[in-house]
């Protein structure tokens, strides 16, 4: 699997806790009343925001690996980027 595809992986898996996180707090927020379940509802709800920002900040990381940087490959330190010659 590349990279791409296991950050895919990773931001679905991370949109289904989102959904069962809201779920949760729904279900808080109509079954459970006089219990303080609004502000245990809202605490949910603030995780659930919280694994949405992540997964925006994971959606927008750029997994393209760059060939061109130190040691990365042929010619950066010498043939084949192995160490500093003496």
């Amino acid at each position: 699997m590349n990279a791409q595809n296991e950050k895919n992986a990773i931001c679905q898996e991370l949109q289904g806790i989102i959904n069962e996180l809201n779920d949760i707090a729904n279900g808080i927020q109509s079954d459970f009343k006089g219990i303080g379940n609004g502000q245990c509802a809202n605490a949910v709800r603030y995780v659930s925001n919280k694994c949405r920002t992540s997964k925006g900040k994971l959606q927008n990381i750029n997994v393209k690996i760059n060939r061109n940087v130190a040691g990365g490959g042929a010619g950066s330190f010498g043939s084949g980027g192995g160490g500093i010659r003496f």
